[in-house]
Parts: structure tokens; sequence; C-alpha cells
């Protein structure tokens, strides 16, 4: 019986996920937050 390790590409894997939190950023970065306030919500 072979372990899902040893079925995955464990280099692939870590690269996509990279990939993707790179992609995040970027949007993340281009999304206008809403504006921090002081005082009671």
């Amino acid at each position: 019986m072979s372990t899902i390790v040893s079925r995955l590409d464990i280099t692939q894997i870590f690269c996509d996920v990279d990939d993707f939190c790179n992609q995040w950023e970027n949007l993340w970065r281009q999304v206008p937050h809403l504006p921090s306030t002081t005082g009671e919500r």
C-alpha cells in the first residue's frame, strides 16, 4: 500500500502553493481596505 506522500510530487505542490500566495498578495494590495477608525464600533 502506497502512502499519499509517495504519490505526490512535493516540489510541485510547494511551487503551486507559492504561486497562489504570490497572486493572492498582489490582488490583496489592489483591493481597497476599510479605513481604520478609532473609537467604538
